[in-house]
């Protein structure tokens, strides 16, 4: 799964895999990619396209998917 660089201060990548319904992010603070499932594509567009990807993080995925380790 390709990862692409953002703009944000806590967020260094994004990657989605729209088969498996995966987001996987790898925050600037970790060496560690995390993902999770059930991630639908139109959530990942919104997320990809908002001003503030860590406020975005935290109030619509953190907590609302099964995180993959």
């Amino acid at each position: 799964m390709e990862m692409v660089n953002v703009e944000s201060s806590n967020i260094e990548s994004i990657g989605y895999d729209g088969f498996l319904l995966r987001l996987r992010i790898k925050f600037l603070t970790s060496e560690k990619v995390y993902a999770f499932d059930g991630v639908s594509p139109e959530l990942h567009l919104e997320f990809m396209e908002s001003e503030s990807k860590g406020s975005f993080f935290y109030k619509r995925i953190k907590g609302k998917f099964d995180l993959i380790k």
